[in-house]
């Protein structure tokens, strides 16, 4: 995200609107796929600056991709208490290019309780987040809060790994030197897992949906990335790498027939062939038991 913030923004505020800092970004919205720039400038709380010399800067990491972990200057946090308050913690990370109001998030995560009844437990778990990243309003606060909504600081004290994945493949697309390819090789070794791995709320719609629509995009990048470089280190003649990435391809979508076709060509290039005609009999008996079908015919002249 590049954000442009005036140099007397220096103070914290209390809230959004008083004594503000204008400025403008240009950020990657996740859900959406697409980087997008605001219509008009939007308003930036006055943020305490980092400045070289001027002390450590804390940093707050969150890893989302596989199960849910984060740390505060390298040490794992271990307070929070609640699987409400890990995912508004998860939520409000993704979504930290724009703030959420507390109603949306009240819905999201209470959405069977009255309206008043809903924001209170949402100050409960903001309490309890905060509490548990040390967010202290006198010493460089992560969270913008005010009474109608909340949001992540949007600078570099704060890093999320589906923000740096999500970046990594789609600014590497179409990669075709050397330097976009380790990119997007980098990009792809921070996929640990699904998104959430495990993690779920029951009762709340909103928040499962949201989670959904984000897993399978994450989900989608991942397959396409790793498709990307299984073909880029065949046409290399680099075989063995590319072999590592048809198995984790596999590994992820274990029914997508052209990932085995991949990897059974790959496997008779390398010379070994009993390996490829294993393959073959893997790729029959999973497209079999999970869909129902058999190899298409161009899958089965490669066998033969």
């Amino acid at each position: 995200m590049i954000f442009i913030v005036d140099e007397a923004s220096q103070q914290n505020l209390k809230s959004f609107s008083t004594g503000a800092s204008w400025g403008c970004a240009i950020s990657y919205n996740v859900v959406s796929g697409r980087f997008c720039e605001p219509q008009e400038p939007i308003i930036l709380a006055q943020i305490p600056l980092y400045q070289e010399g001027r002390g450590a800067m804390t940093t707050l990491t969150i890893r989302l991709l596989g199960p849910l972990r984060a740390d505060v200057a390298g040490q794992p946090i271990q307070d929070l208490k609640t699987n409400k308050v890990r995912g508004l913690l998860a939520y409000l990370a993704v979504e930290s290019d724009r703030p959420s109001s507390r109603e949306s998030l009240a819905g999201m995560f209470w959405p069977e309780f009255s309206e008043r009844r809903a924001r209170a437990n949402l100050s409960q778990a903001l309490f309890t987040l905060r509490h548990g990243i040390g967010d202290k309003p006198a010493a460089q606060p992560f969270l913008i809060v005010d009474r109608d909504a909340i949001q992540f600081i949007p600078d570099k004290r704060l890093w999320v790994d589906v923000h740096a994945f999500a970046a990594g493949v789609t600014d590497n697309k179409r990669a075709s030197t050397w330097t976009m390819i380790h990119k997007l090789e980098t990009a792809v070794t921070l996929y640990e897992g699904e998104f959430m791995e495990g993690f779920s709320l029951a009762g709340c719609p909103p928040f499962e949906m949201w989670c959904l629509t984000l897993r399978e995009r994450l989900h989608r990048h991942m397959s396409d990335a790793l498709t990307q470089l299984v073909d880029f280190y065949e046409r290399q003649a680099g075989y063995e790498t590319a072999l590592t990435y048809a198995s984790r391809l596999i590994a992820l979508d274990g029914w997508r027939e052209e990932a085995h076709v991949a990897m059974m060509r790959l496997l008779a290039l390398c010379g070994r062939r009993s390996e490829a005609l294993a393959q073959y009999e893997a790729c029959r008996r999973i497209l079999e038991e999970n869909l129902g079908i058999a190899p298409m015919r161009q899958t089965t002249t490669l066998y033969g």
